[in-house]
């Protein structure tokens, strides 16, 4: 699934968004630009939108304001257009008697005329897509968020919503029984300028009027809820300030109008996945068990950001993400063919290349890559050892023989038991560095051994 935010990325009125899967594309809000915005310096050309072959196209409307629905009377008769019931009559009723006289107003109450109905909490599909209407509040009556499925990858796009409303208290019950756990969350965050902005009751706002957005804490408590990979915030003038607030939590994607981000899902043995590796505090489940040096340690943060189609969308991907910026290690991605590690590509924050995997020529008899570490015995490394970033002493590139001494550590197993066991390593597991650790850990799994191997790709610069 591709997805595209022609507008909403900077701004809070005139958003546009589509999602693309195999041709079909399904358009989410085409509104006009609020008052007091800087004016669209081009028109909106978006082909299967506004403009190109409109047969796979259809437009999700999310609820009736002018700034979400505004524009589509400058769409062609035949795009499909779907509507929640209520919007769509409290629409024409708007129209009937605003500006019953105005010519875009009877264009768009024709539209109107046409569109497709929908109910909350009824699962209606378009070409690829499945979608899921879930009835949220905000100073809308009829306003919908949508769970947006297409080949088991899923996502949710919030709408404009908040949280104080009448049917604020059934939506974690709407997100559990229709939603569950989403890929990514496309979120409104209007509200991210006004920190101060609190909850109201639905009975506090009917004295006075105020926003009906969702403020910072009640999108996190929404995250919370659905667990995505990444989200992308739309409908905001600040999209930096959100990845701020944001991004110590959330992987979050920050795009220009007309850039997009692909992911798929993909079921088969050839991926090619994208992470992004921080460091962050260990928790009480770890035991120290001796650090002479009182040298720092940490718990590794990786984040699985998605499977990608090519190379060139993962790292698109991670080229728009801001993720922990001073708790940042880097960032991989990993190509797997026939399940097995292919080429895996370690970043730095800066996107330099810190290391590199490539398949073949790892094994102690097939090319000699494996001979040679990159590490000078004795130098201090800070090494990824079951998910802990321990600093560490190089003591070699990983040899048959210390293969055989660890196997081998009761004394009970046969040389042939190990020229099976090394008959069935893969290239990429000889492609590993021995190392000392400078602090003895006990994690859930036990003791890390006094010397061990660390995948040479993941291993860094010493910090003290």
């Amino acid at each position: 699934m591709k997805i595209t935010v022609y507008r909403g990325n900077d701004r809070i009125g005139g958003c546009v968004t589509e999602y693309e899967s195999n041709g079909w594309k399904l358009f989410v809000d085409c509104g006009e630009q609020l008052s007091g915005e800087p004016v669209f310096n081009n028109a909106l050309e978006i082909d299967g939108l506004t403009c190109g072959d409109l047969s796979k196209s259809a437009l999700l409307i999310t609820h009736y304001h002018g700034n979400h629905i505004g524009k589509i009377a400058d769409l062609a008769p035949e795009l499909p257009i779907f509507v929640g019931g209520i919007s769509n009559e409290i629409a024409q009723e708007l129209l009937d008697n605003l500006n019953p006289g105005n010519e875009e107003s009877r264009s768009m109450a024709e539209h109107l005329g046409f569109v497709k109905t929908f109910v909350p909490g009824e699962q209606f599909s378009f070409g690829e897509f499945c979608i899921m209407p879930i009835i949220v509040d905000h100073y809308a009556f009829d306003a919908y968020a949508f769970c947006i499925d297409a080949e088991n990858l899923k996502v949710f796009h919030t709408g404009n919503f908040c949280v104080h409303g009448f049917r604020s208290g059934k939506l974690p019950q709407l997100i559990e029984k229709y939603v569950g756990r989403v890929d990514y969350v496309v979120c409104e965050a209007t509200n991210v300028n006004r920190p101060a902005a609190t909850i109201k009751s639905e009975h506090e706002l009917q004295k006075k009027f105020d926003s009906g957005h969702c403020d910072m804490a009640s999108l996190d408590s929404l995250l919370d809820m659905l667990t995505p990979k990444a989200i992308i915030s739309i409908h905001t003038d600040n999209p930096r300030h959100f990845a701020d607030m944001f991004c110590e939590k959330w992987p979050v994607i920050l795009l220009e109008d007309g850039e997009s981000f692909s992911a798929i899902r993909d079921p088969g043995f050839d991926t090619t996945t994208a992470f992004v590796i921080a460091f962050q505090t260990p928790d009480n489940s770890y035991e120290v068990i001796d650090n002479p040096e009182n040298l720092q340690w940490w718990t590794v943060d990786k984040k699985f950001l998605g499977e990608f189609l090519w190379w060139d969308d993962a790292d698109s991907a991670l080229h728009h993400l801001v993720y922990a910026p001073k708790r940042l290690l880097g960032y991989s991605i990993e190509s797997d063919e026939d399940m097995a590690p292919f080429l895996y590509v370690v970043y730095n924050p800066d996107f330099t290349e810190h290391s590199e995997y490539t398949e073949g020529g790892h094994k102690p008899d097939d090319g000699g890559k494996q001979a040679d570490c990159g590490y000078i015995p004795g130098q201090r490394v800070l090494a990824i050892i079951d998910d802990v970033l321990l600093p560490c002493e190089v003591i070699d590139p990983l040899t048959e023989d210390f293969l055989r001494k660890d196997f081998n550590q009761d004394g009970s197993r046969s040389e042939e038991d190990f020229q099976e066991y090394k008959s069935d390593l893969w290239d990429w597991d000889w492609d590993e560095v021995v190392v000392r650790p400078l602090v003895k850990i006990k994690t859930e799994f036990g003791e890390i051994a006094s010397d061990t191997t660390a995948k040479r790709i993941f291993i860094f610069p010493y910090k003290g």
